[in-house]
């Protein structure tokens, strides 16, 4: 059905969760998804990233789909440049600067309506999560879950639902946005709730930064990125609207938390359980407070 293409000899020059990236030519990449990925996937990513573009969204060419053994492929433009986070680290003295730019690039984003309905609607891809993992809770806690997720307000937004650093690439001076796969439409506080996670929630509680999104980015750069990205997106220094803002970021996070794929994943029980346990002292108890806070933004 699809084109056979050969990676022997190309460089690797990315990896992700549920792909590889290899350099083809000059100004294309392959992402080369596991075998496990399905085809719809990978239909679907082609798609949105087309999506992306008709809407005048800054991302990447996309192109054919091709096979290799038992995976598929698709193929982009390759953009000879790195991630923001990377720039970042190599360019401490224009944190500042590039704070703004992400905050630019996350309005810009979010000026766009998504008026084909072509994009899922986030909340139902969240409801999804949370009863992909009902297995896990109690009926009451799976309720609750669900609540949450009512509560925060409808838009038609066009959001990228994995919104930080990692996944912005330089082009000269220019922020250009990479994995598309999961643009969808809903609030904006997603995608905010994403760069808060990326920029304070995962820098403050894992020491090794390597794991993180904001790889080798010292906490202290990570905050003031995060400070001064949501008073520009926020276009105010009102500290009870930042603070608002804060609050229902963390709860999208924990939500992300308790219904994240990993845990329903085959291998992830004993994170599943961890993530249960420890979401039944510090998450549960604030969702009341968190379904009243959404009604504010």
């Amino acid at each position: 059905m699809y084109e056979t293409i050969d990676i022997e000899g190309k460089k690797l020059v990315g990896r992700g969760a549920h792909c590889e990236v290899y350099k083809m030519s000059e100004d294309r990449v392959l992402k080369l998804y596991f075998d496990y990925v399905p085809e719809s996937d990978v239909l679907r990513e082609q798609k949105l990233a087309k999506l992306a573009i008709s809407e005048g969204i800054r991302t990447a060419g996309v192109y054919d789909i091709y096979s290799y053994h038992d995976r598929l492929g698709l193929m982009f433009e390759y953009i000879p440049t790195c991630t923001l986070t990377q720039y970042l680290i190599n360019h401490r003295d224009e944190v500042d600067h590039y704070a703004r730019e992400l905050a630019k690039t996350a309005k810009n984003l979010h000026a766009i309506k998504d008026e084909s309905s072509e994009c899922d609607d986030y909340k139902i891809t969240m409801h999804e999560r949370v009863k992909a993992v009902e297995r896990l809770y109690t009926k009451r806690e799976i309720k609750k879950l669900h609540d949450l997720v009512d509560s925060i307000p409808d838009r038609d937004t066009l959001l990228h639902t994995d919104f930080h650093p990692g996944n912005l690439m330089m082009k000269g001076n220019e922020l250009v946005f990479i994995d598309m796969a999961d643009i969808s439409r809903g609030h904006p506080i997603f995608d905010i709730a994403s760069a808060y996670m990326g920029l304070v929630i995962l820098p403050r509680n894992i020491k090794k930064y390597g794991d993180t999104q904001t790889a080798n980015l010292d906490i202290e750069t990570t905050k003031r990125i995060w400070d001064i990205f949501i008073r520009e997106y926020l276009g105010q220094d009102s500290e009870d609207r930042i603070e608002l803002y804060e609050k229902c970021c963390e709860a999208i996070t924990g939500l992300r938390i308790c219904a994240a794929k990993r845990i329903n994943n085959k291998g992830g029980e004993v994170i599943g359980r961890k993530v249960v346990w420890i979401s039944r002292f510090t998450i549960f108890p604030k969702l009341t407070k968190y379904r009243k806070l959404m009604q504010l933004i």
